[in-house]
């Protein structure tokens, strides 16, 4: 079994960007990119926080998909049947979570 690598700290890769034989401004691009990337992680980890039950959902629903997918002659088919449910699944139970938080002080229950 091979062993995974370790994860290094963000100065240990400047530091070895810095050792390359680049010139500056693919250094410095390096640098930009870096920096995009992070905002862009930033805020796809804010946009998955905020929508938690379609995540949750979809998650699940990967996770049986991944299970299923070896059923033999139907195991494919149940797959993606398990994906495109728990996407369904996940937007209403989003959408509701939604409405309930919008408008609950507006909509009383009869």
């Amino acid at each position: 079994m091979s062993e995974q690598p370790k994860l290094k700290a963000r100065s240990t890769i400047w530091k070895k960007i810095r050792r390359l034989e680049l010139p500056e401004e693919i250094k410095e691009t390096l640098r930009t990119m870096w920096h995009q990337a992070k905002a862009l992680v930033e805020r796809l980890v804010e946009w998955l926080y905020h929508k938690r039950h379609l995540t949750a959902t979809v998650a699940l629903g990967v996770a049986l998909a991944y299970l299923c997918h070896y059923v033999p002659i139907v195991g494919p088919l149940l797959a993606d049947l398990a994906i495109s449910s728990s996407v369904l699944v996940g937007l209403v139970r989003q959408m509701r979570a939604d409405l309930d938080r919008f408008f609950d002080g507006v909509v009383v229950p009869a």
